[in-house]
């Protein structure tokens, strides 16, 4: 089956099994020290959601809904948590959690590694020049930087398989490979970064018109009506197989902050700045990305540094091949995604913005992942001509001027640049720099110095004839290897440092605390005034348990991250959950304070953080480095209300929400008031006659038993969502969006069992599309090798 299919055997060739020594090597730590990757995201979202996302597979369950996160967390539209991303599934359910998760980077990086370097071989690069190009994109910036974000590292992935995939249909003529490419970027968006799947995808569509282009005439009907259906049949095996995480995505959207699109300032934060073209030389000329929280974030999304001869090798292929066929692509690639990176820094962006896809999203240099591709792919291109070009510059009269001159000038400009950083820099700051420990003084010098040394071996060889061109290349290659070596080295000392697992797992000390308190369901908010005041992201966001990071301790938290943004949990908590806005602590905790009952209502018992707090709400239960205070006015996750208050407008419903005298025992603020005979009377006590036991509470049910002697609401502090149905007695009854943010149904006196259950429309739909997509594309490829199976039994076999 597989020989008539023509099954790709890749040719591990020495060029080949260099780049997967070179990997081997890199993450030695990782691999053979039991060290972990877990830095940024990866330490308080995206392994704790897989590894809950395992564990709740052991018990049997699939969760589409997280009770344990925020007030109750829709994870069927959240991307992060692969839930139908295959290796997800497969490494969480069968490994260890730390081996799962370290594993599952690394073959991300191995697939990324050789699928770079067989598309360069497909399009005409040699061993050694696809070797050079699969070490650019692979190592370069804004590749090896998502060690620290693995929803970017799988979209990244999905980038050169889907282009090797295609240019293979394309080679081999048969359409197995083009659906496959389909399905490859369809999977990847189980798991991988919308924005840069998206980015693919439409680099994927102009790719089919431009290769259909390279064997039709562009003028005759059948191009356009090929490329059409290329496209057509593209877009519809990705959205089908995606519909599962597509449709559920796209309704978690509608209630985010980002819903109605980003205004432009929003959508153009992230966008790359001209000054900072430098770090194509300079990486580290700005900081390292751990100089600083709000570095970090710009030093991850601006990366582009190649390494020193790329930038040489790149400039060979725009003098010599920049008529060939595919160069031409890559050139225009190159220029194309490097101005729509520029975001707001040029007027052109202002044309793309109305689109959907581009007012909805922030960060324009995503896109840089295309321009790093392409010049890999032109860095391999010129690897190639370095013979042709250097054979013409040997042959010209300029050849010993330009090395006569450079002598002349060069040498007097670089004493003079060694004796200025020498006078500004004292010689221990250069040695820290070459240690590890201040490296942005050293990298200067030694960035400098590469260049110098590329420069002088070009001229050596231009003016020596006696120097081989096998041996210049092996000096470029090892220039390459070291430099590579040397930019990502530096960033695993933080961003991408591999950490052992006893000090990153270590359970913090007020997870012991906390889980003394057995008595009933609960949840915890860490406050924390983040970036300002002496905020540690290493240890500060396990210790605080911030975002999901008390996921993996089993400690439910009031915390929101993730691709949702939902709006109404930002304004619920207005600007003490805006830590990104500088402000005195005395004044953070000031709104904290006025926050207290809403808190309350969240089912917040405990709050953490490192700053003290004083209020007659709040009791001590820790000391230390970080505290732990107890929420006296707590209330349970399911309470009954007597009063109701019906308020149409969002604003008028937070504005009551703020009062002072607001109390979320006595009175629940809904959005819709029911018009029930239930409901006779307005209990203006604030006397609570009722009794509520949880009989069952699972991800996607809850059951309650409840006993009033008034009517009136039966509120749960769970996020009010699309998807959830109750029934009173085995009756359905309506569920209202209470207090802003939670869910609430109207309770009749008496005795009652109640039901909340999760059946979501969006994941029903979407999983239907889903299954018969994949169906289809069984039939399909049963039908392709039944039909082959009879034109080859057919075929007389010849000698």
């Amino acid at each position: 089956m597989w020989s008539r299919l023509e099954r790709i055997k890749l040719k591990f060739n020495l060029p080949l099994i260099v780049v997967i020594l070179f990997f081997f090597f890199y993450f030695f730590d990782i691999l053979f020290l039991r060290g972990m990757f877990f830095s940024s995201d990866l330490r308080s979202n995206e392994f704790q959601l897989r590894v809950y996302l395992g564990r709740t597979l052991h018990q049997g369950k699939f969760p589409l809904w997280a009770p344990e996160l925020f007030c109750g967390y829709p994870l069927l539209g959240d991307y992060m948590a692969g839930l139908y991303y295959p290796i997800s599934l497969i490494f969480f359910y069968l490994l260890p959690d730390i081996a799962a998760f370290n594993y599952f980077i690394l073959v991300h990086y191995l697939l990324i590694m050789i699928f770079v370097y067989y598309y360069a071989r497909l399009i005409g690069i040699s061993n050694w020049g696809a070797m050079l190009s699969s070490l650019v994109f692979t190592f370069g910036g804004h590749t090896i930087v998502r060690t620290a974000q693995s929803t970017h590292l799988v979209a990244l992935t999905a980038f050169p398989m889907v282009l090797t995939l295609l240019e293979l249909y394309y080679q081999k003529k048969k359409r197995l490979f083009f659906i496959l490419a389909a399905v490859i970027n369809a999977i990847s968006i189980f798991n991988g970064h919308p924005k840069i799947i998206g980015f693919t995808t439409i680099f994927a569509l102009i790719y089919l018109v431009i290769r259909e282009g390279s064997v039709k005439h562009i003028r005759t009907i059948s191009y356009w009506k090929q490329a059409g259906l290329n496209i057509l049949i593209f877009l519809s095996i990705t959205m089908g197989i995606s519909a599962i995480q597509m449709i559920p995505f796209f309704e978690q959207q509608q209630f985010s902050y980002r819903a109605g699109g980003d205004t432009y300032e929003n959508a153009t934060s992230g966008s790359f700045p001209w000054s900072r073209l430098i770090t194509l030389i300079y990486p580290y000329y700005f900081g390292g990305p751990y100089a600083s929280p709000e570095l970090s974030s710009i030093f991850v999304e601006t990366s582009i540094y190649m390494g020193i001869v790329s930038l040489f090798l790149i400039l060979i292929a725009l003098i010599l091949r920049k008529q060939e066929f595919y160069t031409k692509i890559y050139i225009y690639t190159l220029i194309i995604s490097f101005i729509l990176a520029l975001g707001n820094n040029t007027p052109l962006y202002r044309l793309v913005y109305p689109i959907p896809f581009f007012s909805h999203s922030r960060v324009p240099s995503k896109i840089l992942f295309i321009t790093s591709f392409a010049g890999a792919i032109l860095a391999g291109i010129g690897f190639d001509s370095i013979s042709t070009f250097l054979t013409k510059l040997r042959n010209t009269n300029l050849a010993r001027t330009i090395f006569r001159e450079s002598i002349i000038i060069g040498i007097p400009m670089l004493i003079i640049f060694g004796l200025a950083i020498t006078h500004t820099y004292r010689l221990e700051q250069f040695s820290s720099g070459i240690l590890g420990t201040d490296f942005l003084y050293a990298h200067i010098i030694w960035q400098t110095g590469l260049v110098f040394i590329t420069i002088i071996l070009i001229l050596v060889w231009i003016t020596q004839r006696k120097l081989s061109l096998n041996l210049l290349k092996s000096l470029f290659i090892g220039l390459l290897f070291i430099d590579l070596f040397w930019f990502s080295s530096i960033l695993k000392q933080d961003l991408n440092k591999a950490i052992p697992r006893e000090l990153s797992l270590q359970p913090p000390a007020v997870v012991a605390i906390i889980k003394q308190d057995k008595s009933e369901l609960y949840r915890v908010y860490s406050f924390s005034n983040q970036l300002y005041e002496g905020y540690d992201d290493i240890h500060d966001s396990i210790s605080l348990l911030t975002r999901f990071s008390g996921l993996y301790y089993g400690i439910p938290t009031f915390h929101l991250y993730g691709p949702a943004k939902i709006l109404r949990y930002y304004e619920y908590l207005g600007e003490i959950e805006a830590p990104w806005i500088k402000m005195a602590e005395s004044q953070r905790t000031e709104m904290l304070y006025k926050k207290l009952p809403l808190l309350s209502a969240a089912n917040v018992k405990y709050i953490i953080t490192k700053i003290p707090l004083s209020h007659p709400n709040l009791e001590l239960v820790n000391k230390g480095g970080i505290k732990v205070y107890r929420l006296k006015s707590f209330l349970p996750q399911t309470y009954f209300v007597p009063n109701g208050v019906a308020l149409n407008d969002k604003q008028d419903i937070l504005t009551y929400l703020n009062r002072p005298e607001f109390n979320p025992a006595e009175v629940v603020i809904l959005e819709k008031y029911p018009n029930s005979t239930y409901l006779q009377r307005i209990n203006n006590q604030s006397v609570n006659n009722a009794t509520i036991r949880i009989i069952d509470q699972s991800h996607h049910k809850i059951i309650l038993e409840t006993t009033s002697t008034d009517s009136g609401f039966l509120v749960l502090s769970q996020y009010y969502y699309p998807g959830w149905q109750a029934k009173l007695d085995n009756a359905k009854v309506p569920i209202y969006q209470a207090n802003y943010l939670f869910r609430a149904i109207e309770l009749p006196s008496g005795t009652h069992r109640v039901t909340f259950l999760f059946r979501p429309k969006s994941f029903l739909i979407g999983c239907g599309i889903s299954v018969v997509t994949v169906i289809v594309l069984i039939v399909y490829f049963f039908f392709l090798f039944y039909r082959q199976r009879n034109i080859s039994s057919t075929t007389p076999f010849l000698h």
